[in-house]
């Protein structure tokens, strides 16, 4: 097969799609972009981002079938069932693990990991089949395409490896088309073997924006400005009784030693590079030590001095393979949208890729110290040994979803008499220390303001037609959820809403969401809600300005 096939998935908070391209190098690429819900009246480039499974946790359904089947439930048979509606962005600004949880519509839960890898599966075994359809009944196998995952770019590393970790569990299936039966071999996206066949890209928007080369450990290059951490990991320094602690000495090979010593990475506001390099020298301190933990921590504060302060949090480790004794030499490279490290044993010379876990991990750690220099270095990026031509090939497709999928947002409908609509606003940077503010605007009109909120909501300003007709969340100054639910949407709500942040000397724009009101129509064209599920229509945003984020 082709190292140009590219099946690229938009894992949206509110829709979902994806869209392939099995054309050669050789050839002018022809991505297809299937439509979803015709069995239901639609004709849609997505399908909504939802999964029913059965009272065992037993998949079901996703999309349209899943929402419309739970719709037709009595009260009694929904409580038996889990349905999960724009969970999405339960990951953002979370402490992941496997073992994290979310809740369903009716509050009872389930392991998020299963909820994420059974969706992508779906979606995997849909854009397969339609491709077998396509073709001929001709068999494909995951393996055969290089696959493009789309994430927030206001997720940090640990959702990213989380949706990873998602993509890698997903189990296999059947795919019947037409009377030929293909069987599935793999049981996920990508393998152990295959991993460098999934790429990990931050959302179409931010994609066709900041790519330019697809780099060749299979990461979508992006170009960081300042980082808002003052980043370092763990290391063991020779115990000084004039600046450790008492309870942080330890001996080794017959030498007192200060464990948990913060050493900086990285300084808040220092600025990344897309292609640069760090590399750190690792020393075993025990003479029969296997295995070598790197854990990794971020802050908000410069002056730092051990990784287990208040302010200080973890947010990943590898193991280094001390196997041979001798040292080990790691590149760590920053600015994609995940860090990737290689790791030589200077001893043998041998190389192995080492894998950055940003979930967190019940584990002591086993590094006892590190010596670190730095360098920095520009390489031509490839992917699996191809010229450029197949990365570009994958941005083509990235861009598409940018086209289609994105003006599927801008031009979706949300129908008169809904019960209500989300405007989604989600932030990633810091509060201003005085008197932070969030405000909607629209400013077609007068007054402009239709939202304004600080410790709480201020509406003396409002204007008169949103009356008692929005609301944002109680904890949104905390969680950074600044979205706004408008109820009971009119003809005249149709328009753009902007969401700013400002405090006492500036403000910044974050978010503008379109949002397009028709007139009754059927209640389930997308955009609305469907009957009496609990959530409103949440709008993708369209553009994201002046924020902390690429």
């Amino acid at each position: 097969m082709s190292d140009s096939y590219v099946i690229a998935i938009d894992f949206g908070t509110t829709y979902s799609g994806y869209v392939f391209n099995i054309t050669t190098k050789k050839e002018k690429s022809d991505p297809y972009l299937p439509s979803w819900g015709k069995e239901y009246g639609f004709d849609t480039p997505k399908t909504p981002t939802c999964i029913l499974f059965n009272e065992d946790e037993t998949f079901l359904s996703f999309g349209y079938e899943a929402k419309m089947a739970y719709k037709e439930m009595s009260r009694e048979e929904a409580e038996k069932h889990y349905f999960f509606e724009n969970f999405k962005m339960e990951l953002y600004n979370k402490e992941l693990s496997n073992n994290l949880k979310i809740k369903d519509a009716i509050g009872k839960s389930m392991k998020a990991l299963k909820v994420f890898s059974e969706s992508l599966r779906f979606l995997k075994e849909d854009a397969l089949r339609t491709i077998s359809q396509t073709t001929g009944g001709k068999p494909f196998i995951p393996a055969n395409f290089t696959w493009v995952l789309t994430v927030p770019a206001i997720w940090d590393e640990s959702a990213k490896q989380f949706m990873r970790e998602a993509a890698t569990q997903v189990t296999s299936g059947f795919i019947e088309t037409n009377e030929v039966l293909n069987v599935q071999m793999d049981k996920s996206i990508v393998t152990e073997e295959t991993e460098d066949k999934l790429v990990i890209a931050l959302e179409p928007e931010a994609a066709s924006i900041w790519c330019k080369k697809l780099p060749s450990d299979g990461f979508i290059s992006e170009k960081h400005n300042e980082d808002s951490y003052t980043c370092g990991y763990s290391v063991c320094e020779k115990f000084d009784e004039s600046k450790h602690k008492e309870e942080k000495k330890f001996t080794a090979k017959g030498v007192e030693w200060s464990r948990d010593i913060f050493r900086k990475l990285v300084e808040e506001g220092e600025d990344l590079g897309s292609e640069e390099i760090r590399e750190f020298l690792c020393s075993p301190i025990k003479a029969d030590q296997k295995e070598m933990e790197l854990r990794f921590f971020r802050s908000l504060r410069k002056d730092a001095v051990y990784v287990d302060e208040r302010g200080v949090e973890e947010v990943g480790s590898f193991i280094v393979d001390m196997t041979g004794g001798g040292k080990v030499k790691l590149e760590i490279k920053f600015g994609s949208t995940e860090i990737t490290a290689t790791g030589t044993n200077l001893t043998s010379g041998e190389k192995k890729n080492v894998k950055i876990h940003f979930m967190t991990r019940d584990r002591e750690c086993a590094i006892d110290d590190v010596s670190v220099g730095f360098s920095s270095q520009s390489e031509e990026y490839t992917l699996d040994g191809a010229d450029e031509t197949c990365g570009l090939y994958v941005l083509e497709i990235v861009k598409l979803m940018k086209t289609s999928l994105y003006s599927f947002a801008m031009g979706d409908n949300v129908f008169e008499g809904a019960g209500s609509v989300v405007l989604p606003c989600h932030y990633s940077g810091f509060l201003p220390e005085q008197n932070p503010t969030v405000i909607w605007r629209r400013y077609d009109l007068k007054p402009q303001t239709i939202h304004l909120r600080r410790e709480e909501d201020d509406l003396r300003g409002q204007n008169q037609h949103f009356s008692g007709r929005t609301s944002m969340k109680s904890d949104a100054l905390d969680s950074l959820d600044f979205s706004l639910t408008l109820r009971k949407p009119h003809l005249s709500d149709s328009g753009t809403y902007t969401c700013s942040l400002r405090d006492d000397r500036e403000e910044i724009k974050l978010t503008d969401v379109q949002l397009q009101v028709k007139g009754n129509s059927s209640p389930f064209s997308p955009g609305s809600s469907l009957g009496s599920l609990p959530d409103g229509t949440r709008l993708e945003h369209l553009t994201r300005e002046a924020s902390s984020d690429p």
